[in-house]
């Protein structure tokens, strides 16, 4: 824990060297204690003629359909829910009794009828987007309130639940009661109702088309730069220290093994994610390792652009960018105690840095 930083980084300076990252150290030998350290130098940023490239824009216009949409989003929210006497359709809420048991493999038998989910009362709403089997909407369409059913359906491979992936399920449905959304009317007694400001239908149709207008402009900007850096990329040549590329890999897959540590609600290891992936750890790495290097290599081509026009930022810069981002939000006072660290501070150096560029 002592010596090996000391001495690495004594035979670093002593050898004139500039490292871009940590070294990667293995103990080759221990009588006489013999260190091995690879130095990952700078990578190699070759430019090419990127200032004769040319990107076209994206022009696009809000249209009154999209207003539209948006308005129906509205109304949809702001709908209460009524009971019904009729069957169930598409976009209902239906009060159930439900079940559902996994079919687990013959080797694990005993674990198949443990239920994943056993609740009373459970709300659903017919609604194919957003239910994990878009399937159930239209096995429960039909039913009746009193009605009882059982069915068999598949879960998809990528659910975010990696333990329910491909598996079947099945389930038991009681229907208890059935509700309808009653939409309001549209008028200015609507727009009220959405917030403060609007007096009118129209006001409210402005505000959206300001706000989508705006978020169009951003979605081009940032869909323009990205498509200048690939462009740029096609005709610059990159050298990578071989370590960076496998750290961004690993770097990869913990990412995806957080990601769905997030969505289940418990920490998964990578030993776990590759066995649900059903995956050895090189497949997956050499799976991953195109993109990874495309990743990195875009970084490292910013980076050298940035340098190249000698993009500077200073203490105001940071300070006017923590204000923005603060606002008039209520929490204006934390978000600057957020990003008061040097850490944050860094971070927003260099998002700057990127705008800028």
């Amino acid at each position: 824990d002592f010596l090996i930083p000391e001495v690495t980084t004594k035979a670093i300076e002593d050898n004139d060297i500039t490292p871009y990252a940590r070294p990667e150290v293995s103990i080759d030998d221990v009588e006489p204690f013999i260190i091995n350290a690879i130095v990952p130098l700078k990578p190699l940023v070759n430019l090419g003629d990127y200032n004769s490239i040319r990107v076209d824009e994206e022009k696009q216009e809000i249209t009154e359909t999209d207003i539209d949409e948006v308005i129906k989003g509205y109304q949809t929210d702001s709908a209460p829910w009524e009971p019904v006497s009729r069957s169930v359709q598409e976009g209902d809420l239906v009060v159930m009794d439900l079940k559902g048991t996994v079919e687990s493999l013959p080797e694990n038998d005993s674990e198949s009828n443990t239920p994943f989910i056993d609740q009373n009362d459970y709300e659903v709403i017919v609604d194919k987007t957003n239910l994990v089997i878009p399937e159930f909407a239209d096995s429960i369409i039909g039913m009746s309130p009193g009605e009882n059913k059982d069915f068999t359906l598949n879960f998809a491979d990528d659910v975010p639940e990696p333990e329910f992936a491909g598996k079947r399920a099945n389930f038991s449905v009681s229907v208890k009661e059935i509700k309808e959304r009653i939409l309001p009317q549209l008028n200015d007694e609507f727009a009220k109702g959405i917030g403060e400001g609007y007096e009118t239908l129209e006001d409210l149709r402005g505000d959206i088309k300001k706000q989508r207008t705006e978020t169009m402009e951003q979605d081009a900007k940032k869909n323009y730069n990205e498509k200048m850096i690939d462009e740029i990329l096609k005709i610059t040549t990159i050298i990578t220290p071989p370590i960076l590329i496998e750290r961004e890999i690993d770097a990869t897959i913990d990412n995806m093994t957080s990601s769905v540590t997030r969505q289940i609600g418990r920490e998964i290891t990578r030993e776990e994610y590759l066995s649900v992936m059903n995956k050895s750890e090189e497949d997956l790495k050499e799976e991953i390792r195109p993109q990874a290097i495309e990743r990195l290599e875009k970084s490292l081509l910013i980076d050298q652009l940035i340098e190249e026009k000698n993009i500077a930022i200073n203490d105001k810069d940071i300070q006017e960018e923590i204000d923005k981002l603060a606002g008039d939000s209520p929490q204006a006072e934390q978000i600057k105690e957020l990003f008061s660290s040097d850490q944050a501070k860094v971070s927003l150096t260099n998002s700057i840095q990127i705008q800028k560029l």
